[in-house]
Protein backbone atom coordinates (compact mmCIF):
# COMPACT_ATOMS: atom_id res chain seq x y z
CA UNK A 1 0.00 0.00 0.00
CA UNK A 2 1.35 3.39 -0.71
CA UNK A 3 1.72 6.10 2.00
CA UNK A 4 -1.29 7.85 0.85
CA UNK A 5 -3.35 5.05 0.89
CA UNK A 6 -1.84 4.19 4.49
CA UNK A 7 -3.02 7.50 5.75
CA UNK A 8 -6.16 6.80 4.81
CA UNK A 9 -6.51 3.69 6.14
CA UNK A 10 -5.60 5.74 9.46
CA UNK A 11 -7.81 8.13 8.99
CA UNK A 12 -10.27 6.19 8.38
CA UNK A 13 -9.80 4.10 11.42
CA UNK A 14 -9.30 6.33 13.59
CA UNK A 15 -12.93 8.30 12.68
CA UNK A 16 -14.61 5.13 14.29
CA UNK A 17 -12.81 6.07 17.45
CA UNK A 18 -14.99 9.44 17.24
CA UNK A 19 -17.85 7.96 16.03
CA UNK A 20 -18.41 4.47 17.20
CA UNK A 21 -21.22 3.69 14.48
CA UNK A 22 -18.61 3.53 12.16
CA UNK A 23 -17.31 0.31 12.81
CA UNK A 24 -18.88 -1.87 10.33
CA UNK A 25 -17.79 0.54 7.69
CA UNK A 26 -14.16 0.40 9.23
CA UNK A 27 -13.67 -3.55 9.61
CA UNK A 28 -15.01 -3.57 5.76
CA UNK A 29 -12.21 -1.41 4.67
CA UNK A 30 -9.77 -3.46 6.68
CA UNK A 31 -10.92 -6.67 5.39
CA UNK A 32 -10.34 -5.20 2.14
CA UNK A 33 -7.04 -4.01 2.85
CA UNK A 34 -5.83 -7.82 3.98
CA UNK A 35 -7.90 -9.26 1.57
CA UNK A 36 -10.53 -11.12 3.56
CA UNK A 37 -14.34 -11.09 2.33
CA UNK A 38 -15.35 -10.08 5.45
CA UNK A 39 -14.39 -9.33 9.33
CA UNK A 40 -16.05 -9.21 12.93
CA UNK A 41 -15.31 -6.87 16.51
CA UNK A 42 -16.28 -9.88 18.45
CA UNK A 43 -16.16 -10.45 22.23
CA UNK A 44 -16.97 -14.02 23.00
CA UNK A 45 -18.07 -13.83 26.96
CA UNK A 46 -18.49 -16.94 29.70
CA UNK A 47 -22.09 -15.15 30.09
CA UNK A 48 -23.88 -15.17 27.26
CA UNK A 49 -24.86 -11.47 27.29
CA UNK A 50 -21.92 -9.92 27.59
CA UNK A 51 -20.56 -11.28 24.51
CA UNK A 52 -21.02 -8.87 21.13
CA UNK A 53 -20.44 -8.89 17.74
CA UNK A 54 -20.08 -6.04 14.84
CA UNK A 55 -19.61 -7.50 11.43
CA UNK A 56 -18.41 -5.47 8.60
CA UNK A 57 -19.30 -7.46 5.16
CA UNK A 58 -20.88 -10.49 6.88
CA UNK A 59 -24.03 -11.35 7.46
CA UNK A 60 -26.11 -9.84 10.03
CA UNK A 61 -28.86 -13.06 10.43
CA UNK A 62 -25.55 -15.14 11.10
CA UNK A 63 -23.99 -12.78 13.03
CA UNK A 64 -26.80 -13.02 15.77
CA UNK A 65 -27.06 -17.02 15.19
CA UNK A 66 -23.71 -17.09 16.41
CA UNK A 67 -24.47 -14.97 19.11
CA UNK A 68 -27.13 -16.63 20.61
CA UNK A 69 -25.51 -20.70 19.94
CA UNK A 70 -22.06 -20.77 19.09
CA UNK A 71 -19.73 -18.17 21.15
CA UNK A 72 -18.19 -21.52 22.99
CA UNK A 73 -16.87 -23.25 19.58
CA UNK A 74 -13.01 -25.21 18.92
CA UNK A 75 -11.94 -21.80 17.45
CA UNK A 76 -12.67 -19.37 20.52
CA UNK A 77 -11.22 -22.18 22.68
CA UNK A 78 -8.30 -22.01 20.43
CA UNK A 79 -7.67 -18.07 20.98
CA UNK A 80 -7.70 -18.09 24.10
CA UNK A 81 -3.80 -19.20 24.20
CA UNK A 82 -3.23 -15.91 22.03
CA UNK A 83 -1.43 -13.38 24.15
CA UNK A 84 -3.46 -9.49 24.12
CA UNK A 85 -1.70 -7.45 21.15
CA UNK A 86 -0.37 -10.98 19.46
CA UNK A 87 -2.08 -12.10 15.73
CA UNK A 88 -3.03 -15.37 14.84
CA UNK A 89 -3.97 -17.68 12.02
CA UNK A 90 -6.69 -19.87 13.88
CA UNK A 91 -6.22 -23.09 11.83
CA UNK A 92 -2.67 -23.01 12.59
CA UNK A 93 -4.48 -23.35 16.50
CA UNK A 94 -7.39 -25.65 15.38
CA UNK A 95 -7.71 -28.10 12.51
CA UNK A 96 -11.32 -27.14 11.22
CA UNK A 97 -11.61 -30.69 9.48
CA UNK A 98 -11.45 -32.73 13.42
CA UNK A 99 -15.06 -29.92 14.27
CA UNK A 100 -16.88 -30.40 10.51
CA UNK A 101 -19.58 -32.57 12.38
CA UNK A 102 -20.10 -29.50 14.59
CA UNK A 103 -23.57 -27.58 14.17
CA UNK A 104 -21.18 -24.47 14.64
CA UNK A 105 -19.14 -25.02 11.62
CA UNK A 106 -22.18 -25.93 9.13
CA UNK A 107 -24.39 -23.29 10.40
CA UNK A 108 -21.47 -20.20 10.70
CA UNK A 109 -18.64 -21.32 8.71
CA UNK A 110 -19.98 -23.08 6.19
CA UNK A 111 -22.49 -20.58 5.76
CA UNK A 112 -20.51 -17.26 5.56
CA UNK A 113 -17.97 -19.41 3.42
CA UNK A 114 -15.36 -19.32 6.36
CA UNK A 115 -12.61 -21.74 6.19
CA UNK A 116 -9.89 -19.33 7.76
CA UNK A 117 -9.39 -16.43 9.92
CA UNK A 118 -6.59 -14.00 10.54
CA UNK A 119 -7.05 -12.93 14.42
CA UNK A 120 -5.70 -10.01 16.52
CA UNK A 121 -6.40 -10.56 20.39
CA UNK A 122 -7.56 -6.85 21.66
CA UNK A 123 -7.32 -5.87 25.76
CA UNK A 124 -10.99 -5.68 26.93
CA UNK A 125 -12.44 -8.14 24.62
CA UNK A 126 -9.84 -11.28 26.09
CA UNK A 127 -9.61 -11.31 29.61
CA UNK A 128 -10.51 -13.72 32.67
CA UNK A 129 -14.01 -14.26 31.21
CA UNK A 130 -13.77 -13.65 28.03
CA UNK A 131 -11.62 -13.71 24.49
CA UNK A 132 -11.79 -11.63 21.28
CA UNK A 133 -10.60 -9.16 19.33
CA UNK A 134 -10.69 -8.18 15.18
CA UNK A 135 -11.66 -11.66 13.09
CA UNK A 136 -10.44 -11.78 9.43
CA UNK A 137 -12.70 -14.34 7.35
CA UNK A 138 -11.17 -16.28 4.45
CA UNK A 139 -12.55 -18.52 1.83
CA UNK A 140 -9.43 -20.82 1.85
CA UNK A 141 -6.04 -20.52 3.46
CA UNK A 142 -4.10 -19.28 0.50
CA UNK A 143 -3.77 -15.83 1.83
CA UNK A 144 -4.06 -16.02 5.46
CA UNK A 145 -0.59 -15.48 6.52
CA UNK A 146 0.09 -12.34 4.13
CA UNK A 147 -2.77 -10.88 6.09
CA UNK A 148 -1.58 -11.94 9.56
CA UNK A 149 1.64 -9.83 8.36
CA UNK A 150 -0.68 -6.88 7.75
CA UNK A 151 -2.44 -7.23 10.41
CA UNK A 152 0.67 -6.97 12.39
CA UNK A 153 1.62 -3.65 10.73
CA UNK A 154 -1.32 -2.12 11.87
CA UNK A 155 -1.91 -3.62 15.52
CA UNK A 156 -0.45 -0.77 17.54
CA UNK A 157 -3.31 1.35 15.65
CA UNK A 158 -5.90 -1.16 16.04
CA UNK A 159 -5.30 -1.43 19.50
CA UNK A 160 -5.54 2.45 20.15
CA UNK A 161 -9.03 3.19 18.10
CA UNK A 162 -10.37 0.06 19.41
CA UNK A 163 -10.02 1.41 22.92
CA UNK A 164 -10.44 4.80 22.30
CA UNK A 165 -13.68 4.29 20.96
CA UNK A 166 -15.07 2.30 24.05
CA UNK A 167 -14.01 5.09 25.68
CA UNK A 168 -16.11 7.64 23.30
CA UNK A 169 -18.63 4.70 23.31
CA UNK A 170 -18.87 4.98 27.46
CA UNK A 171 -18.74 8.53 27.41
CA UNK A 172 -21.79 8.51 24.63
CA UNK A 173 -24.09 5.90 26.72
CA UNK A 174 -23.27 7.86 30.27
CA UNK A 175 -25.06 11.25 28.28
CA UNK A 176 -27.80 8.90 26.70
CA UNK A 177 -28.35 7.52 30.47
CA UNK A 178 -27.96 10.87 31.68
CA UNK A 179 -30.92 12.66 29.66
CA UNK A 180 -32.72 9.22 30.13
CA UNK A 181 -33.41 10.02 34.06
CA UNK A 182 -34.03 13.69 33.38
CA UNK A 183 -37.20 12.37 31.41
CA UNK A 184 -37.73 9.49 33.88
CA UNK A 185 -37.38 12.19 37.00
CA UNK A 186 -41.29 13.22 38.26
CA UNK A 187 -40.34 16.48 38.99
CA UNK A 188 -38.96 19.67 36.68
CA UNK A 189 -35.02 19.30 36.10
CA UNK A 190 -33.36 21.65 33.16
CA UNK A 191 -30.04 21.74 32.39
CA UNK A 192 -28.17 25.19 32.04
CA UNK A 193 -24.92 25.78 29.66
CA UNK A 194 -21.80 28.03 30.66
CA UNK A 195 -23.97 31.30 29.66
CA UNK A 196 -26.49 29.80 31.67
CA UNK A 197 -28.82 28.76 28.74
CA UNK A 198 -30.96 26.27 28.89
CA UNK A 199 -29.87 23.72 26.85
CA UNK A 200 -32.00 20.68 27.99
CA UNK A 201 -35.22 19.88 29.95
CA UNK A 202 -37.56 17.05 31.28
CA UNK A 203 -41.09 16.33 30.18
CA UNK A 204 -42.06 17.41 33.86
CA UNK A 205 -40.09 20.57 32.66
CA UNK A 206 -41.88 21.46 29.73
CA UNK A 207 -45.33 21.23 31.19
CA UNK A 208 -44.36 23.18 34.56
CA UNK A 209 -43.64 25.89 31.95
CA UNK A 210 -46.43 25.91 29.34
CA UNK A 211 -48.79 25.43 32.26
CA UNK A 212 -47.63 28.89 34.18
CA UNK A 213 -45.83 32.51 33.31
CA UNK A 214 -44.41 32.95 36.72
CA UNK A 215 -41.17 31.05 35.86
CA UNK A 216 -39.85 30.67 31.88
CA UNK A 217 -37.52 30.44 29.16
CA UNK A 218 -36.85 33.90 27.60
CA UNK A 219 -35.91 34.78 24.08
CA UNK A 220 -32.10 34.29 24.51
CA UNK A 221 -33.02 31.03 26.17
CA UNK A 222 -32.48 31.93 29.66
CA UNK A 223 -34.49 30.85 33.16
CA UNK A 224 -36.51 34.17 33.72
CA UNK A 225 -38.77 34.95 36.70
CA UNK A 226 -41.88 37.31 36.07
CA UNK A 227 -41.12 39.47 39.57
CA UNK A 228 -38.36 41.43 38.74
CA UNK A 229 -36.69 40.76 41.96
CA UNK A 230 -37.07 37.07 41.67
CA UNK A 231 -35.79 37.22 38.55
CA UNK A 232 -32.52 39.20 39.69
CA UNK A 233 -31.99 36.18 42.06
CA UNK A 234 -32.45 33.64 39.63
CA UNK A 235 -30.11 35.07 37.52
CA UNK A 236 -27.25 35.46 40.23
CA UNK A 237 -27.95 31.94 41.49
CA UNK A 238 -27.28 30.88 37.47
CA UNK A 239 -24.44 32.63 37.18
CA UNK A 240 -22.48 31.15 40.46
CA UNK A 241 -23.75 27.92 39.33
CA UNK A 242 -22.44 27.58 36.00
CA UNK A 243 -19.53 29.28 37.00
CA UNK A 244 -18.51 28.22 40.76
CA UNK A 245 -14.93 28.76 40.86
CA UNK A 246 -15.83 32.65 40.33
CA UNK A 247 -17.93 32.20 43.78
CA UNK A 248 -17.46 28.86 45.28
CA UNK A 249 -20.44 27.46 46.54
CA UNK A 250 -21.46 24.66 48.93
CA UNK A 251 -24.57 22.61 47.42
CA UNK A 252 -26.86 23.44 45.53
CA UNK A 253 -28.70 27.30 45.54
CA UNK A 254 -31.91 27.72 46.30
CA UNK A 255 -34.21 30.47 44.57
CA UNK A 256 -38.02 31.57 45.56
CA UNK A 257 -40.07 32.54 42.61
CA UNK A 258 -43.42 33.90 44.52
CA UNK A 259 -46.49 33.42 42.30
CA UNK A 260 -49.61 34.92 45.08
CA UNK A 261 -51.86 33.77 45.94
CA UNK A 262 -50.75 30.15 44.32
CA UNK A 263 -47.43 28.57 46.47
CA UNK A 264 -44.36 29.72 45.67
CA UNK A 265 -41.88 27.31 43.49
CA UNK A 266 -38.83 26.82 44.94
CA UNK A 267 -35.36 26.65 42.92
CA UNK A 268 -32.36 24.76 43.32
CA UNK A 269 -29.45 25.20 41.03
CA UNK A 270 -26.47 22.95 41.49
CA UNK A 271 -23.12 22.68 39.60
CA UNK A 272 -22.15 19.54 37.57
CA UNK A 273 -18.59 18.08 37.96
CA UNK A 274 -16.78 19.27 34.68
CA UNK A 275 -13.15 18.19 33.02
CA UNK A 276 -11.20 21.41 32.76
CA UNK A 277 -8.43 19.54 31.26
CA UNK A 278 -9.40 20.26 27.77
CA UNK A 279 -11.78 23.31 26.21
CA UNK A 280 -15.26 21.69 25.42
CA UNK A 281 -15.57 21.82 21.28
CA UNK A 282 -19.10 23.98 22.10
CA UNK A 283 -19.46 25.10 25.15
CA UNK A 284 -22.35 26.59 24.76
CA UNK A 285 -24.04 23.65 24.58
CA UNK A 286 -22.22 21.54 27.14
CA UNK A 287 -24.56 21.19 30.56
CA UNK A 288 -22.33 22.18 33.55
CA UNK A 289 -25.49 23.00 36.03
CA UNK A 290 -28.79 21.22 36.96
CA UNK A 291 -31.89 23.12 37.93
CA UNK A 292 -34.68 21.24 39.92
CA UNK A 293 -37.81 22.91 40.21
CA UNK A 294 -40.26 22.22 43.51
CA UNK A 295 -43.86 22.86 43.15
CA UNK A 296 -45.67 22.07 46.10
CA UNK A 297 -49.08 21.75 44.27
CA UNK A 298 -47.20 19.16 41.37
CA UNK A 299 -46.05 17.66 44.54
CA UNK A 300 -49.30 17.27 46.22
CA UNK A 301 -51.01 16.14 42.80
CA UNK A 302 -48.35 13.68 43.22
CA UNK A 303 -49.17 12.50 46.46
CA UNK A 304 -52.49 12.51 45.56
CA UNK A 305 -52.67 10.00 42.93
CA UNK A 306 -49.87 8.15 44.17
CA UNK A 307 -52.76 7.57 47.70
CA UNK A 308 -55.30 6.71 45.42
CA UNK A 309 -53.38 3.93 43.42
CA UNK A 310 -51.95 2.18 46.73
CA UNK A 311 -54.98 2.78 49.05
CA UNK A 312 -58.35 3.15 47.06
CA UNK A 313 -58.93 6.77 48.24
CA UNK A 314 -60.89 8.78 45.99
CA UNK A 315 -59.68 12.12 44.38
CA UNK A 316 -61.11 14.00 46.69
CA UNK A 317 -60.26 12.26 49.84
CA UNK A 318 -56.46 11.94 48.84
CA UNK A 319 -56.47 15.84 47.75
CA UNK A 320 -57.67 16.46 51.57
CA UNK A 321 -55.14 13.38 53.07
CA UNK A 322 -52.22 15.57 51.45
CA UNK A 323 -53.06 18.61 52.86
CA UNK A 324 -54.13 17.11 56.24
CA UNK A 325 -50.50 15.73 56.04
CA UNK A 326 -48.84 19.33 56.24
CA UNK A 327 -49.85 19.55 59.67
CA UNK A 328 -52.66 22.07 59.72
CA UNK A 329 -56.41 21.60 61.04
CA UNK A 330 -59.40 20.83 59.41
CA UNK A 331 -60.53 24.37 59.03
CA UNK A 332 -57.58 25.13 57.01
CA UNK A 333 -58.35 22.41 54.58
CA UNK A 334 -61.78 23.75 53.95
CA UNK A 335 -60.36 26.64 52.94
CA UNK A 336 -57.51 25.91 50.80
CA UNK A 337 -59.18 22.78 49.19
CA UNK A 338 -62.88 25.81 49.14
CA UNK A 339 -65.06 22.63 50.58
CA UNK A 340 -67.10 22.89 53.96
CA UNK A 341 -65.28 21.54 57.08
CA UNK A 342 -67.85 19.11 57.32
CA UNK A 343 -66.92 17.25 53.45
CA UNK A 344 -63.45 17.61 55.22
CA UNK A 345 -64.32 15.48 58.37
CA UNK A 346 -66.15 13.08 56.25
CA UNK A 347 -63.26 12.41 53.52
CA UNK A 348 -60.70 12.79 56.82
CA UNK A 349 -62.94 9.49 58.63
CA UNK A 350 -62.61 7.58 54.71
CA UNK A 351 -58.90 8.42 54.94
CA UNK A 352 -58.23 6.86 58.04
CA UNK A 353 -60.18 4.20 57.53
CA UNK A 354 -58.62 3.15 53.95
CA UNK A 355 -55.42 3.78 55.00
CA UNK A 356 -55.41 2.05 58.50
CA UNK A 357 -54.35 4.72 60.57
CA UNK A 358 -56.37 7.16 64.05
CA UNK A 359 -54.80 9.88 63.65
CA UNK A 360 -53.83 13.08 61.59
CA UNK A 361 -49.77 12.57 62.79
CA UNK A 362 -49.77 8.70 61.58
CA UNK A 363 -52.03 9.79 58.73
CA UNK A 364 -48.60 12.10 57.56
CA UNK A 365 -45.83 9.18 57.67
CA UNK A 366 -48.01 7.42 55.13
CA UNK A 367 -48.34 10.27 52.75
CA UNK A 368 -44.71 11.24 53.53
CA UNK A 369 -43.50 7.31 53.00
CA UNK A 370 -45.63 7.91 49.78
CA UNK A 371 -43.40 9.01 46.42
CA UNK A 372 -44.43 12.11 44.89
CA UNK A 373 -43.84 10.35 41.42
CA UNK A 374 -43.47 8.12 38.73
CA UNK A 375 -40.99 7.38 36.81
Amino acid sequence: MSAGGELDLLDALYSAAADPDRWPAIITLLSDHVGAHGGMLVRNATEASASSCVVGRLCPEISALYLERYTDNPWTRAAEVVPIGEVAVLSDLYDLREGRHLPWYTDVLVASNIQEMAYLSLPGFTGPTSVGGLAFCFADTTHSAEAAHRLRDLRTHLQRAVWLSQQVDRSRMLDLRLDEMLHRSPGPVLLLSTTCRVVGMNRAAEALLREQSDLGVDRNGHLHADAPADDDALRAAARRAVNPGVDPCSGPLAVTINRPPRAPLRVLLTPLPQNHMLPALDPDAQAVALVTVVDPETVQRAKAAALSELYGLTTAEARVAVVLATGVGRVKVAEQLHVSLETVKKHTAACFRKVGVTTQAGLAYVVASVPSGLP
